[in-house]
């Protein structure tokens, strides 16, 4: 995930925009002189992404890394509610 705020003049904007549908991004915020976009994927796809905005002003930038989190045993036992065939789990937790 990657958060940039650009410049974007009237007169460019559309370039801008052009650039957020080939890479599947999306426009957080717009003001008349600012564009806040958004991006998702993995890291070529982000740090393409920002080579080719370099072209513009770029603002600020902010990435994360890699992120995940451990299942609990309850997302566990609902993930494998298919075994159950559609029956909730005895402890009533559900996915």
């Amino acid at each position: 995930l990657a958060l940039l705020r650009v410049a974007s003049p009237a007169a460019r904007r559309t370039e801008i925009l052009q650039l957020v549908e080939i890479f599947r991004a999306q426009v957080v915020d717009v003001s008349s002189t600012r564009i806040l976009l958004q991006i998702v994927g993995n890291p070529n796809k982000i740090d393409a992404f920002t080579q080719l905005l370099d072209g513009f002003d770029i603002l600020e930038m902010v990435r994360t890394g890699p992120v995940a989190i451990k299942r609990s045993a309850a997302d566990a036992a609902a993930a494998d509610g298919a075994a159950l065939n559609g029956r909730v789990p005895p402890n009533g937790s559900v996915f």
